[in-house]
């Protein structure tokens, strides 16, 4: 998104705050559940969402243009890799950390 590519994808998990507004959303069944991704892509709308996006995107070129460079800022602006890195490295690190006791317990129990 940050070269300005026209984006379109799914409602799915954090696609939709990934994208900040600048992806069109194709919506999917239940779009939240933490661990179902055996879902059927619904392609007709898919589809359709590209043929509506290219033609709207064709007519209007003008908006779509000040549109993708408002995009580039953004992406631009909030997701360079220095600004993610620290966040991804304490992420990892806190992979490594030893479960407690009582952490142990609520994640057999299912509770985490």
């Amino acid at each position: 998104m940050a070269a300005g590519l026209c984006v379109i994808t799914t409602d799915r998990a954090a696609l939709p705050e990934t994208a900040a507004d600048f992806a069109r959303q194709v919506a999917v069944d239940d779009p939240d559940h933490p661990i179902r991704f055996d879902m059927e892509m619904p392609h007709k709308t898919f589809a359709g969402t590209i043929v509506a996006s290219l033609d709207e995107w064709g007519k209007n070129a003008d908006e779509t243009e000040q549109k993708l460079q408002a995009q580039i800022t953004y992406f631009k602006t909030n997701y360079q890799w220095v600004q993610r890195v620290e966040p991804w490295l304490e992420f990892i690190k806190s992979l490594a950390k030893p479960l407690s006791l009582c952490d142990r317990k609520q994640s057999a129990a299912g509770f985490h």
